[in-house]
């Protein structure tokens, strides 16, 4: 008898046709490697970039998107948390809550500087659109 352990990865590239977002989109990657939040969880990822390209490999979380009544418990956190940067695109599909019970980000590239005033805009405008998994 014996046990294993498996880990996958997926790997995103990304290219940009404008110097300025790519290098925000690099330093909000490394930024984010710092960043610690409450209750969400963020997988172990790596990255290069060059030429206006950004390539990251990220570690898969398995498991179902969140509901919209799961996603609202996550609110303080994203949205109001004490910090200029967070995640900012709220979408189902940009969160995984594994069996476990925490809660992953898993678009990377939606951590950025923004607003509290403007988080709350951007989590109320996405609470019409959160359709899956009512």
């Amino acid at each position: 008898v014996y046990t294993t352990n498996s880990n996958f990865y997926l790997t995103k590239t990304t290219t940009y046709s404008t110097e300025e977002r790519y290098q925000m989109d690099i330093e909000n990657l490394k930024r984010l490697k710092e960043e610690k939040f409450s209750t969400i969880k963020v997988p172990e990822y790596t990255f290069d970039y060059s030429d206006l390209t950004i390539q990251y490999t990220v570690q898969y979380i398995k498991g179902l998107f969140p509901t919209k009544r799961q996603m609202e418990e996550y609110y303080e956190d994203l949205v109001l948390r004490d910090s200029e940067y967070s995640f900012c695109d709220y979408g189902l599909v940009n969160f995984i809550l594994h069996k476990g019970g925490q809660m992953w980000a898993i678009d990377l590239t939606s951590y950025c500087k923004v607003s509290l005033n403007h988080r709350k805009y951007l989590w109320k405008r996405k609470e019409g659109y959160r359709t899956i998994n009512n």
